[in-house]
């Protein structure tokens, strides 16, 4: 009898935990994780830390570059991209999120494109299923001792006009070689200094990117869908190039960083 009220007691606190630390996000509907399902070594390597922390998700499948549809402006398909020419690029799966490439200075790679194409997916369907906010993470990301204490303190404190909240960004220091993935917790050029403890607002810069952790809500991911509808560049690049016409702000607490794991965009190489 004893070992049964003892096996029951430690299910309950299980189950308290478990219920706490879902309700220490609150105003959060949804923790998107975006995976290819060819991958499944990397939403195992997700959910392993989710486990830790007691923290439900939900899988959302990525758009493989393996497997799109491209045509140019005419309807017409096409096996590779050409410079100087326009695509439109889709997925049979996710009609509604393809987006209209415009050569620039490059073309997309095919994992550019299928990261592309997953993001603004995402999007589509917070809008389609009226998420009012949700955190979005890719599965390269790796969380800190402090994920859960420190999202639980941040979350309350995330401004009521932020179009993004970026968790973490990556940032290119001048003459490195190697990317460096900081929160704003000093000053870094590419952000506006504020008072607040817990954001830093971000401005224009092509020195930060990374799209690896951010909170957007359902209004936020209208105005996405409708900036990328056309682009010239990857998705983060997209959405920091419209800091002007977005409320974009990035954590001063540090509680994950980005590449964890080797890109699957940079393995899909370049069109052949």
């Amino acid at each position: 009898m004893r070992s049964l009220i003892k096996f029951l007691i430690c299910f309950s606190l299980f189950c308290i935990e478990k219920s706490f630390a879902l309700s220490d996000l609150p105003g959060i509907d949804k923790i998107y994780v975006i995976s290819l399902d060819r991958t499944p070594e990397r939403l195992q390597f997700i959910k392993r830390q989710m486990d830790r922390f007691h923290i439900e998700f939900e899988h959302f499948h990525a758009v493989d570059g393996k497997y799109m549809k491209i045509t140019d402006l005419n309807g017409n398909a096409l096996n590779k991209m050409q410079k100087k020419r326009a695509y439109f690029i889709e997925h049979p799966k996710y009609k509604g999120a393809g987006f209209y490439f415009f050569f620039s200075e490059r073309y997309l790679t095919p994992g550019e494109c299928g990261c592309f194409l997953s993001h603004r997916a995402v999007w589509k369907e917070m809008v389609k299923k009226n998420i009012k906010q949700a955190i979005i993470l890719e599965d390269d990301v790796a969380l800190f001792d402090n994920f859960k204490d420190s999202l639980s303190e941040i979350v309350p404190h995330i401004p009521q006009d932020a179009d993004v909240f970026f968790l973490d960004i990556g940032m290119n220091k001048p003459f490195a070689k190697t990317t460096y993935f900081v929160s704003a917790g000093f000053w870094l050029s590419g952000f506006l200094n504020t008072p607040s403890p817990y954001f830093a607002k971000l401005k224009k810069s092509h020195r930060v990117w990374g799209t690896h952790a951010y909170c957007i809500t359902s209004d936020s991911a209208k105005k996405l869908l409708k900036l990328t509808e056309a682009v010239t560049v990857p998705v983060d690049i997209a959405i920091i190039k419209h800091a002007d016409k977005l409320n974009l702000y990035v954590s001063k607490i540090k509680l994950l960083s980005g590449g964890a794991l080797d890109s699957e965009i940079d393995k899909l190489g370049r069109w052949k």
